[in-house]
């Protein structure tokens, strides 16, 4: 083998090494139908606010984290070393190493972002660690820590998914997953338009024009336990997935003659459902 030829195949072979060490874990997203499911990593009550959305690595269950905003959220610090590609997180007392070339403690390297796995370095910390399947969000208790205001995130409440997931839950259980955000758009779309209330409660138990949109408010079905679907169905709208953009009423698709069809503009027909303007 020539020299030139030794050194293109060290060069393809070093290449290789650090691309499977630095990408061992894949960065994929677990979505439904195509739609990536938000992963909340909670704080002491807290929904931590990252810069990156942290995400759940199917192949062996675990989330990872953008490691400044976990660390930020824990009132840790990270030293990065550039030369050898290692985050260290450090709390004062305890600290914790992880490399993207560690097969143990792993760090992946994701849209320019350095991401850990959250149960590892909450532990290594001496915090516990739970994962809510229902909700899909990791909860981390430590009782000697006070998140940062600017750490927190304010995009919903798990009371607010809950009462939207059981609207979809009576409304649309049995639609597809599009059809569930569709119908969890409405609501989102009512809470940011000028002519219904601005919260999502609110919108849910409108009677102010003499009709109501969610008749499950006022019949008692509203109080029901939502599927896992419909629960992520209405994270995933909360978060501002959008499939039935600006649609502000809906029906069932097999309706026709009412107050809608004569009144409102057809957008769109998804999950057994018609949505108008």
């Amino acid at each position: 083998m020539s020299t030139v030829k030794k050194l293109i195949f060290c060069a393809l072979f070093a290449l290789v090494f650090i691309l499977c060490a630095g990408f061992g874990v894949s960065a994929e997203h677990y979505s439904i139908d195509g739609f990536e499911i938000p992963i909340d990593v909670i704080v002491n009550g807290c929904i931590i606010k990252t810069p990156v959305d942290a995400y759940l690595e199917t192949d062996n269950n675990t989330t990872y984290v953008p490691v400044r905003a976990i660390a930020q959220a824990l009132g840790a610090t990270v030293l990065w070393d550039d030369e050898t590609k290692t985050a260290t997180v450090s709390n004062g007392e305890k600290e914790v190493s992880f490399s993207i070339y560690d097969t143990e403690n792993t760090a992946v390297l994701y849209l320019d972002t350095t991401f850990i796995p959250v149960r590892a370095v909450s532990e290594k910390l001496g915090y516990a660690v739970t994962w809510d399947d229902y909700y899909y969000q990791v909860w981390i208790s430590a009782p000697d820590v006070t998140v940062p205001e600017e750490y927190i995130d304010y995009t919903y409440y798990n009371d607010e998914i809950l009462i939207v997931a059981q609207v979809l839950h009576c409304e649309c259980r049995y639609s597809s997953f599009d059809g569930k955000i569709a119908v969890a758009n409405v609501i989102t779309n009512r809470v940011a338009s000028p002519l219904f209330p601005n919260n999502v409660f609110e919108v849910i138990y409108d009677r102010r024009y003499g009709s109501v949109q969610f008749t499950i408010a006022y019949n008692g079905k509203l109080d029901n336990t939502p599927t896992g679907e419909c629960i992520l169905a209405a994270k995933c709208a909360l978060a501002g997935v959008v499939v039935a953009k600006d649609c502000l009423f809906y029906q069932a698709e097999k309706l026709t003659g009412s107050w809608m069809d004569k009144n409102r503009e057809v957008a769109m027909c998804v999950g057994g459902n018609k949505f108008f303007y």
